[in-house]
């Protein structure tokens, strides 16, 4: 049974009113003269529906007592009047009503008329729920969503596209949707069709895997999204809506992944041409230095040995040792330089197995600009900002690349420019902790497409670019130490290089250290293990001057001279061997002759097994990298004897 509440001002009116109603079954709690009364009694009696004169006295008539009805308590109204005038229809409509019924009227009529009002409301409070329903999940969901009316401009935003453009929802509704949603190619850093104008015209959106959103603040934010429009039963655009994601993370994430896969590609090529190439490497930088040091002997024999007044046939032999001496020394250079690629290369290929210690970065920060400092020349100048930075746990060679890298980029991008710059160099600590050295030039800056891919291997988009792997090694060497590298750059307004690294978890930064080299040289008797025999030859040539030196091509047949009795100091053994490797030799040593397992030395060639890695970071024997210098191998030799 409805409840309705009539309002009129004539008694015999309100009277018969109010009998008719009940006699058509409806009940009638109350019966009013004015519209402010109507107010006060809607407000306490919540009635299901309001009769209501349009022409009351007082000074509130009945349109207005209905607009405040609605707006207060969506309370459906329907006007009671004697007066069908336009005028007063007009006034009336802008009230919202429910029915309108001319007096005189009859039951049938009223009834009607209360009938469809009722019903009109009941499916309003349905719609109202629904729309409350569908808001509220709106601004609960994850996403942002944004919707806009036919003409563009936003009539919905949850709080998450809020947080995210930055606009609160009571100041963007109203406005177009292209002056709060801002949308550019993050590939060319261009405006890109906005898909709710796409939409709105008819269009399909066209959807980017680049597109990014300019925020209040003028912030890049990667998002991915779907916009699609809103159209009713009959098929009429009622606006569009947008519903759209931070990717950012995702993105930056996906960049790692992708530079991951093909640092893991590039560590698998070097792995695998690693000893194909260091092997001969190795004894062809021996022989070389060989060469050139028997050369200079004899040159030098011949010149003592000579008359004083030195015979022409004397100073052509001469002449021609310094031309073969130059050859051999340039030659020597170029074999040199593969070796620097070959490093380089074997940086990938390494998994943690560099020494790692508590470093001070200031320290490294200097050293590295006095390497760089002739680099620079007079056009860029270099200034320190250093201020209090925790320790950090690293390897200090490889940290020491990674600046004077950076140095060397940022000395060469300045230089570019053809003026004076200037090349800062500063440090400090971030809201996490992490220590933070950032480098910084006024060079001319690097475009948004090469910033996007500058880390990259064999990308040869940096500042002298060289063999393209410069700054791939950097990202590699400081990722495995868990920090960041980052830059930021501007064409025509210079770059930072900024490098973020955790402080150090350890108290002393033990490493493996090797002893010092000992005052004087002691003869000694090495035995030289390796399946190539041009290299055992290459390293019996430069050792043995110094040392007395015994090569084999096999473990077994080390195996087969200990077993004779024979001594070594010490034993330079190749990890990779068929038949029995520098691992198995290790092992048989160390279950049969501990003592001669303590004085193995690896000579490594770069490829590595997982397995290989594992055994060489356990057991404390040192190592000696291929392909190494005669003067290298000379010295480590000395250490350790």
């Amino acid at each position: 049974m409805a409840n309705i509440l009539v309002v009129e001002d004539e008694k015999i009116v309100a009277a018969d009113i109010a009998s008719t109603l009940q006699g058509l079954g409806y009940s009638v709690p109350g019966v009013v003269s004015s519209g402010e009364e109507a107010i006060r009694r809607a407000n306490e009696l919540h009635p299901d529906l309001v009769l209501m004169d349009i022409m009351l006295g007082g000074q509130m008539d009945g349109v207005q007592a209905a607009r405040l009805m609605r707006q207060r308590f969506r309370i459906p109204v329907v006007f009671l009047t004697a007066y069908a005038d336009g005028d007063s229809l007009n006034r009336a409509r802008a009230s919202e009503p429910f029915g309108y019924i001319v007096k005189p009227f009859n039951e049938k009529e009223l009834r009607s008329t209360i009938e469809i009002a009722l019903y009109k409301h009941e499916v309003e409070q349905q719609l109202m729920q629904r729309e409350r329903w569908f808001s509220t999940t709106l601004r609960c969901v994850g996403d942002a969503v944004i919707a806009t009316d036919p003409d563009g401009k936003v009539t919905f935003m949850n709080p998450i596209a809020e947080a995210l453009i930055g606009w609160k929802a009571e100041h963007a509704l109203g406005r177009p949707i292209t002056e709060i949603f801002q949308v550019i190619d993050q590939e060319t850093g261009q405006p890109a069709e906005h898909p709710v104008k796409a939409i709105l015209q008819g269009r399909s959106a066209t959807s980017s895997t680049h597109a990014a959103l300019v925020d209040k603040e003028r912030r890049e934010i990667s998002i991915d999204g779907r916009t699609a429009p809103i159209i009713d039963a009959k098929g009429i655009l009622l606006g569009a809506v947008v519903v759209f994601r931070d990717i950012t993370e995702r993105k930056r994430n996906e960049r790692r992944m992708m530079l991951a896969d093909r640092l893991a590609s590039v560590g698998a090529m070097a792995a695998g041409v690693a000893h194909e190439v260091n092997n001969p490497l190795t004894y062809l930088i021996g022989n070389l230095g060989f060469g050139i040091d028997e050369l200079k002997f004899i040159r030098n024999e011949i010149a003592r040995l000579g008359a004083p007044e030195s015979s022409p046939r004397q100073n052509g032999l001469i002449g021609r040792l310094d031309a073969t001496l130059e050859a051999l020394t340039e030659s020597r250079e170029g074999a040199q330089r593969v070796q620097r690629v070959m490093q380089d290369l074997s940086t990938f290929s390494r998994a943690g197995d560099e020494v790692s210690k508590r470093v001070n970065l200031q320290e490294i920060l200097e050293a590295a600009l006095k390497v760089t400092a002739n680099q620079f020349g007079a056009r860029a100048q270099v200034s320190r900002a250093f201020h209090h930075v925790p320790p950090v746990d690293a390897n200090p060679s490889k940290l020491g690349q990674v600046f004077v890298n950076l140095l060397v980029n940022a000395g060469q991008a300045v230089l570019k420019t053809g003026a004076p710059g200037e090349i800062r160099v500063s440090t400090y600590t971030d809201a996490r902790s992490r220590a933070v050295v950032e480098i910084s030039d006024t060079g001319p800056g690097i475009a948004r497409d090469v910033v996007s891919r500058i880390f990259h291997p064999f990308y040869p988009g940096e500042a002298g670019a060289g063999r393209g792997m410069g700054l791939a090694i950097c990202h590699e060497i400081v990722t495995r130490l868990g920090g960041e590298i980052k830059v930021e750059s501007q064409v025509g307004k210079g770059s930072v290089f900024r490098v973020v690294l955790p402080a150090s978890s350890s108290e002393n930064g033990a490493a493996k250290s090797f002893p010092k080299s000992v005052p004087g040289l002691r003869k000694g008797r090495i035995l030289v293990v390796d399946d190539e025999p041009i290299v055992g030859g290459s390293i019996r040539r430069t050792l043995v001057k110094e040392h007395e030196v015994v090569v084999v091509t096999s473990g077994r047949e080390a195996m087969s001279l200990l077993e004779k009795g024979e001594a070594f100091d010490l034993i330079l053994s190749d990890v990779m061997m068929p038949e029995m490797s520098g691992i198995e030799l290790y092992n048989e040593l160390l279950r049969i002759w501990p003592k001669c397992a303590e004085r193995m030395i690896f000579l490594t060639g770069g490829a590595f097994t997982q397995g290989a890695r594992k055994f060489l970071d356990s057991v404390p024997n040192s190592r000696l990298e291929k392909p190494f210098d005669p003067d290298r191998l000379r010295e480590f030799v000395r250490e350790r004897l």
